[in-house]
């Protein structure tokens, strides 16, 4: 049984007006991971993606080109499009228009980024046990320096809720008994094994036995041409 802080219910509410009054919190802070999930995507041979926090949504009616690992950019194109997903179900409690949770859905691939360092401690169970039983192939966790709090134009939150910092350990500790399908975390601008599984090989698929560079030219992926924006 799913038992919701109190504290989480105030924060919502607060973020719905947040939501309203802000520009912020758009939903395209996902685009920082389009190469890391688009990767699980392929190697999952995932369809559905269900994303947890997305925001205003606005990653998916933008079009612009996508930075990838060789450097190059895609053609302009929806974050949809870039992850190459057939449907993207959009969940966030704190925008009006996607406020909806899909109770009972299943979905291939589950992405939650830049979501849990606004989630009370308290609260983490119940989240983790949500997104280990909406996914059927794979969860991706996106994170950005998670040791530092919410910037204070977007604080909200009562540090008595709140353990920060949160190191990498910490949040790994809060899913150690994950019993669900693979769970991948990146955090970004940080060098940690926690994001070794990331790694490019000649077909464009990760494979965690061979880690490679991807700096490296000789690890670079083969893309389609249709992916590659034409000088």
């Amino acid at each position: 049984m799913i038992v919701v802080s109190d504290y989480y219910k105030q924060s919502v509410e607060l973020g719905k007006k947040f939501q309203t009054a802000s520009s912020s919190w758009a939903g395209t802070d996902c685009k920082n991971y389009h190469n890391y999930i688009r990767s699980l995507m392929d190697k999952y041979d995932a369809k559905t993606v269900l994303d947890y926090g997305c925001g205003k949504g606005q990653q998916y009616t933008d079009v612009v080109p996508y930075v990838l690992p060789n450097k190059q950019l895609t053609e302009p194109m929806t974050f949809q499009t870039r992850i190459n997903a057939e449907s993207v179900y959009k969940f966030d409690p704190c925008v009006k228009e996607f406020e909806i949770e899909p109770i009972g859905q299943k979905f291939d691939a589950v992405s939650c980024t830049q979501v849990l360092g606004t989630i009370p401690d308290v609260d983490m169970p119940w989240l983790k046990d949500k997104l280990m039983n909406y996914a059927t192939k794979f969860v991706f966790i996106g994170l950005h320096k998670p040791d530092k709090p919410v910037k204070s134009k977007k604080r909200m939150y009562d540090p008595n809720w709140i353990t920060y910092p949160r190191s990498i350990k910490w949040y790994q500790e809060q899913f150690k008994d994950w019993t669900g399908p693979d769970l991948y975390w990146w955090v970004r601008d940080t060098v940690h094994p926690i994001n070794d599984w990331y790694s490019i090989d000649l077909g464009g698929v990760a494979e965690l036995e061979n880690a490679k560079d991807i700096n490296d030219p000789n690890a670079l992926p083969q893309y389609s041409p249709e992916l590659i924006k034409q000088k």
